[in-house]
């Protein structure tokens, strides 16, 4: 026999809910239900009754709605019923004397302390108070059954013998004529279903009873034995059962949220290690003329130098963080069922009189006084006319009182309508917001990637590239340039030392040489410094393209954990909404359910 929790996890497919939270849902369950079977069909409210009886004034514990009270009258067979009276009165109703005087044959009731106390006091020999009222049970979420103070055995045995005698492993808690049921026994089947009262508690020995009815059927080993709530018709226990499961759908969905990933984060480049190669011009020093030669240099250009080249690296653009919505607020569904614990159903008082037909016996048939036997009739007679206007009174508040309280009852049921209506549009909304949640966290990932992180990287890329051919073309420009003036100022400085020669006849062969020697010598350096220069460059370059390489797979690498991440997030919000939709669909029929059941007014049929 399947327990509780268990049918409230086949209903609702898990469960995140304690199981102390469980039995508080089935225990909210029960009272719900037997507050709405008061209003839908009053008729039916006899089968979640439970009967007390009190016989030495101790008074009767109530936790729900009385239904009938009554005294024994000297006989167990003789019960006469008792009107509410209030507390206050409890003496005069004691009195003899009083107007509200009520005796053996017009008992009375009141509430004190949460109990219920009759007037004449209950007592023993035949004199017994009996109340049938409504007890709100409490139930366990491993329970099969419902039951006010429930007790379970597991692991019974049962003897071959007869009468058939059942052993608990533990210690017994089980009482005389408690009412309960079989299940689970091996060996011997027969006694699965069983229900029945125990007898014979630890009678035949510690921790062992007997069943009512119950002979033997072989022995049995495993079973299990728990008291049965005859108060809650187990045709109801369904019902119980939807409520909690409304219940536990309600706590997930309070629950509910959306685990967004982290947004990946990017690790940076690596940059090249190599400085880019600077070009470091040679200086030409020519020879000093001899002192007494006065060569004529004004149409020498001047010494050809290098204007040195300036690499400016470009920076990359800050990149914005990546900014998405917040995921929308999960909505909270209220339980929707009609509370009407502070509503107090009328009921109806009726007057009390107590016509002395007793001494109008004794001035007729003792004293023989007719004049006082006259006068005591008028006034037994003004009390009944004061009872009867009394009885009207009486009437007219109660229809008044009863009217009040079925529309109390009609708005507490109408709110619950508006109620419904209202959290199906918040679901609405919320399945809208979601879908629009989804839509920005695609839009916004997408625009990031194209105008922050693509457009920028290959912008920074491009600009370095160009700005280093740059680099590179205007050194070779002035390495042309420095040549071509070099061989300019050769040419010139030869032209005027000939000029000087042929002029003066001085022999400037000495100086001429030590001129094309130290230009020979610049000469030189300008190749050396180029092929250093160049093969730097090579290694800086070739450095670059690998550092390139790397940062375009780490770029890769980035945008491969983005376009994951997309997917992650996409997946989580595609599976979470069709998580929430399935508990709010669940939601709904079981609340469509369970409302439909209480408005037809009866009970699951058997086979349904």
């Amino acid at each position: 026999m399947a327990t509780f929790i268990d049918q409230i996890t086949g209903l609702t497919g898990s469960i995140s809910a304690s199981n102390t939270e469980v039995g508080t849902f089935l225990s909210d369950g029960a009272k719900d239900v037997i507050n709405k079977i008061s209003l839908t069909r009053p008729d039916e409210l006899g089968k979640f009754a439970k009967t007390s009886t009190d016989n030495a004034d101790d008074g009767i514990s109530i936790n729900g709605k009385i239904i009938s009270v009554v005294r024994e009258h000297d006989s167990s067979t003789i019960l006469r019923p008792c009107g509410l009276i209030n507390q206050v009165d409890r003496y005069e109703a004691s009195d003899s004397t009083s107007l509200k005087y009520r005796s053996k044959y017009n008992p009375g009731y009141y509430m004190l302390n949460g109990k219920v106390h009759t007037v004449p006091a209950s007592a023993s020999s035949n004199n017994a108070a009996i109340v049938e009222h409504i007890s709100f049970p409490t139930i366990a979420h491993d329970d099969t059954s419902i039951g006010s103070i429930h007790k379970k055995h597991t692991g019974v045995t049962v003897t071959d013998a007869d009468p058939a005698v059942f052993t608990c492993a533990e210690t017994i808690t089980l009482s005389n004529n408690d009412k309960v049921k079989l299940y689970n026994f091996a060996g011997s089947t027969d006694y699965n279903g069983v229900i029945s009262t125990v007898n014979n508690v630890g009678i035949d020995g510690a921790n062992k009873f007997r069943v009512n009815g119950l002979s033997s059927s072989g022995s049995g080993t495993g079973g299990t034995v728990e008291t049965v709530f005859e108060s809650f018709p187990s045709d109801y226990e369904y019902l119980v059962v939807y409520y909690a499961s409304i219940q536990v759908l309600n706590k997930r969905l309070a629950e509910f949220s959306i685990s967004i990933p982290s947004v990946p984060v990017f690790g940076g480049f690596t940059n090249v290690t190599e400085s880019i190669p600077t070009w470091n011009a040679p200086s030409l020093v020519m020879p000093v003329a001899p002192a007494d030669v006065d060569i004529d240099f004004t149409s020498v250009p001047s010494a050809p130098s290098f204007t040195k080249q300036i690499f400016s690296a470009p920076s990359l653009e800050n990149i914005g963080d990546l900014s998405l919505p917040n995921p929308p607020e999960v909505p909270v569904f209220s339980s929707n069922s009609v509370d009407i614990s502070s509503l107090t159903a009328p009921a109806y008082t009726g007057p009390v009189v107590a016509p002395d037909f007793t001494q109008v016996s004794t001035y007729i048939d003792t004293d023989e006084d007719t004049e006082l036997s006259g006068a005591k009739l008028q006034q037994i007679q003004s009390q009944i006319a004061e009872y009867q206007a009394n009885i009207s009174n009486a009437l007219n508040t109660f229809n008044k009182d009863n009217a009040k309280y079925q529309a109390d009852i009609q708005s507490a049921m109408k709110n619950q309508d508006l109620q419904e209506g209202h959290d199906n549009r918040i679901l609405q909304t919320y399945q809208a917001d979601l879908s629009k949640y989804q839509a920005e966290v695609n839009s916004n990932v997408q625009l990031w990637q194209q105008e922050e992180w693509t457009q920028k990287f290959t912008k920074y890329q491009t600009d370095y590239q160009n700005l280093l051919q740059e680099y590179s073309a205007n050194i070779q420009n002035e390495q042309a340039k420095v040549s071509n003036d070099l061989s300019v100022y050769q040419q010139e400085i030869g032209k005027a030392t000939n000029k000087f020669s042929a002029e003066t006849g001085y022999d400037v062969s000495k100086y001429q040489s030590e001129v094309n020697a130290n230009l020979q010598k610049f000469s030189s350096e300008i190749q050396a410094e180029t092929a250093r220069h160049q093969g730097e460059l090579a290694q800086y370059t070739n450095e670059l393209s690998v550092v390139s390489e790397k940062n375009n797979r780490v770029l890769q690498e980035f945008s491969t954990n983005l376009q994951r991440y997309t997917s992650e997030v996409n997946s989580e919000i595609q599976s979470k909404s069709t998580d929430y939709k399935w508990l709010a669909d669940r939601l709904n029929l079981l609340k469509v359910q369970y409302d439909q059941a209480l408005a037809l007014q009866q009970p699951r049929q058997e086979g349904e």
